[in-house]
């Protein structure tokens, strides 16, 4: 999932900061800079933010902008917060005696001096500002002081409004260094923003289709705000009308780009005729006269019911006829001159194309390095990030807490981790089951080790341990404004986990809302962060774990039944300690191990009483419980003692108060009682006819066993008072147990 960051130069940010500070300082104090930076990831440690922030020759990711645009907005109260900072900016540049460092922008416009060529190189200068917006201006005639604009951002890129009016204010600014010029203006004609994408910068509204209808709706109320109707845009050609001289100069080479992006290649491809001279096609905001032509325009919405849109004393017009969607936005930029002197001489002409030339290039060199550098930051907090988190799988491995803890060697554990061994290689979603302390974590990070995603991050997540109501964004991040605190965007376990394995943990205490999004994850291997509109892809393996009976959960309507099945692809039970008592003196023994280093004992071994009584202890928190009934042991005992004695242990076990009774009742059950036959006894002992009766009613040999079979089972349920213990006692394991119990729930009785 990686996507390439849109960058933008630290003089739109400037000029924004230096307006709000001349115009707004009382609330700029309350702005923190280094706010400005908490939503993208390699910039939390930077030693002065706002140096960063207000160096015009800096490149900055485009989500920097967009938080001071979003600061700007709110500090103002004001939509229009860029286009007038915009207008300011070069005001302030062009008078005389304000003490003002020009941009390279504005030497390259004064050295020109020429309103029509400076427009003409949009498509040069607004590369040099931006990598998500590209520019290109056309000339309809050579004398003409009208030009339309261009302006295209990239496939999937989203915009703010603010873009747009920052866009106005520094065409309608930028005239403002000539004291020739009058006045400017630049105005749309139609837009390339998305309804939805302006829409969901104010609160409470919703869009809504309807046919070929785009309906703004306000939220609480559902009153219609706004209605754009589906239209196709009409095209021209417009013939591309060379600059008065060479920008490059006689015979300079340059890039094939650097000419596209001055005669036209910017966003627009330029055609030949047959003359050898060259034109566009332009869409125009006059709608298609015949939709059904072969080659028809793209669609766009236009507005036939204006309405305005409010949140706070912000507020936008959708003005009756605006256009909206259509592939590129274009602009009337027209201008009105005073009569001034004649160019300059060809020598000192000579020398701007050269100096000019030399700046462009400079400042192409300069957004190629600063992007470099900025990558590179980037990319070492993501190293440092990756350090940290195999320091930290280091530091668990040499306090045990790993997968190369000793699992068992019983039958059972010796069957699970030959099913690991099998799965592991593969990216099928894992079904982790079993009681709580049993090591469902352990096997989850063993199947990430063994597999082709050991090299990347392994995510843990309890679903118990997190607020339902914030789990979900937990586990999928949320967007800045997502709502009330969410202050910045925030990544989420899934995409923290991208390539790597994430693993839920009690995933039968998820809430319903976040199971269904869960399962869209899993069906359609992408998400919606909260409060976002743009799927995100996901390559990741899926672990989850319980310890619940999901089946049941399902019966109760508590966990969806879809899920289940997505998840219950690989099921893998951990048995309890309890069914596996030949794993425990192993594990007792690593363990004693294990924290007589730990903390610096001298503890070799379990004296025969100590594992007698750990034996007939029943574990219900399983080998957690165990490892913490050893660390506390061993913690008590003096450095000298070598041998862990009984009264070391915890009251339950090494009092055998409780233990014992348990002992002597599983021992005298184990024990044939003294009145007690064996099977053909038992059998002899019975009507003959009774049996044959009985066998005749179940239909068969193999139906009338098993009936035995379930009538033992009910009966020692009713003796031991669960099923677990009950599996114990008959041999049999909890899920043989739970499937002989469905099996004849589902048999018609008799």
């Amino acid at each position: 999932m990686q996507t390439q960051t849109a960058w933008a130069t630290g003089f739109l940010t400037q000029l924004l900061l230096n307006h709000l500070q001349i115009h707004y300082p009382s609330r700029m104090q309350k702005v923190n800079p280094r706010a400005l930076f908490s939503g993208v990831e390699g910039y939390d440690s930077l030693k002065d933010p706002q140096d960063l922030l207000m160096d015009s020759h800096a490149w900055l990711p485009e989500e920097v902008l967009r938080e001071v645009l979003l600061t700007a907005e709110r500090l103002s109260g004001r939509k229009e917060i860029a286009y007038e900072a915009a207008l300011d900016y070069f005001a302030r540049s062009a008078r005389k005696g304000e003490k003002h460092v020009p941009s390279i922008f504005e030497i390259i416009a004064r050295t020109f001096d020429d309103v029509r060529t400076v427009a003409l190189c949009s498509g040069l200068w607004g590369g040099a500002y931006t990598t998500f917006m590209r520019l290109q201006a056309i000339a309809k005639n050579p004398s003409d002081t009208e030009l339309i604009v261009l302006a295209q951002c990239d496939s999937g890129f989203r915009p703010l409004l603010s873009s747009h009016f920052m866009l106005r204010g520094n065409y309608e600014g930028f005239v403002r260094l000539y004291d020739f010029v009058e006045e400017a203006h630049l105005d749309e004609e139609f837009l390339q923003y998305r309804v939805r994408d302006v829409v969901n910068e104010f609160q409470g509204y919703d869009t809504e289709e309807v046919g070929s209808e785009r309906r703004i709706v306000e939220r609480n109320r559902k009153e219609t705000v706004a209605v754009l109707r589906a239209v196709q845009l009409n095209e021209e050609r417009v013939p591309l009308i060379p600059l008065p001289f060479n920008l490059f100069g006689a015979g300079a080479e340059t890039s094939i780009d650097a000419k596209e992006a001055l005669f036209g290649g910017s966003i627009l491809k330029p055609e030949l005729k047959t003359d050898g001279s060259a034109f566009v096609r332009v869409f125009t905001p006059r709608m298609a006269e015949s939709p059904d032509r072969p080659d028809p325009a793209p669609t766009a919405f236009r507005v036939i019911q204006g309405g305005t849109l409010r949140s706070g004393s912000l507020e936008y017009v959708f003005r009756e006829g605006a256009i909206y969607e259509a592939p590129y936005s274009r602009y009337r930029f027209y201008w009105r001159e005073r009569k001034r002197a004649a160019h300059p001489s060809v020598g000192l002409e000579q020398r701007i194309q050269k100096m000019t030339y030399l700046l462009f290039e400079y400042l192409q060199e300069l957004k190629a390095t600063q992007q470099r550098l900025l990558a590179y930051a980037a990319e070492n907090k993501t190293l440092t990030a990756e350090n940290g988190y195999l320091r930290r799988e280091v530091q668990e491995a040499s306090e045990g807490r790993d997968s190369s803890k000793p699992m068992g060697d019983s039958p059972a554990m010796k069957a699970v981790l030959a099913l690991v061994r099998q799965v592991a290689p593969t990216d099928s979603t894992v079904l982790i089951t079993g009681e709580t302390g049993t090591g469902k974590e352990l096997i989850a990070r063993l199947i990430h080790r063994s597999g082709a995603r050991c090299d990347r991050r392994f995510v843990a997540i309890n679903c118990a341990a997190v607020p339902a109501e914030l789990l979900e964004s937990e586990l999928f991040g949320y967007e800045r404004g997502a709502f009330t605190g969410a202050l910045s965007r925030k990544i989420g376990r899934f995409e923290w986990a991208e390539g790597g394995t994430l693993f839920l943990d009690e995933i039968g205490e998820m809430p319903a809302a976040v199971q269904a999004k869960l399962l869209r994850v899993l069906q359609e291997r992408e998400f919606v962060r909260v409060g976002g509109n743009d799927p995100i892809e996901l390559d990741i393996r899926i672990i989850a774990a319980t310890n619940q009976d999901l089946k049941a959960l399902i019966e109760t309507r508590s966990f969806r039944k879809d899920l289940f099945y997505r998840l219950h692809v690989i099921p893998i039970h951990l048995p309890p300690l309890r069914e596996r008592p030949e794993d425990l003196g192993g594990l007792a023994e690593y363990f004693l191990i294990h924290f007589s280093r730990r903390l610096r004992k001298n503890v070799q071994a379990l004296s025969p009483d100590v594992l007698i009584r750990m034996q007939a202890y029943a574990w219900p928190g399983n080998v957690r419980e165990l490892e913490n009934v050893l660390e506390r042991a061993v913690t008590l005992m003096p450095a000298s003692q070598t041998m862990l004695n009984l009264e070391y242990l915890p009251l339950e076990i090494g009092d055998g108060a409780q233990t014992s009774i348990r002992s002597v009742q599983d021992q005298d059950r184990q024990q044939p009682r003294r009145d007690a036959r064996n099977v053909k006894d038992m059998i002899d002992r019975m009507e003959w006819q009774t049996l044959v009766e009985a066998m005749k009613i179940e239909g068969s040999m193999d139906s009338f066993l098993r009936k035995i079979e379930w009538a033992m089972a009910q009966r020692a349920i009713m003796e031991y008072g669960s099923k677990t213990e009950a599996a114990r006692v008959l041999k049999r394991t909890y899920r043989w147990i739970r499937k002989l119990e469905k099996e004849m729930e589902d048999k018609p009785s008799v």
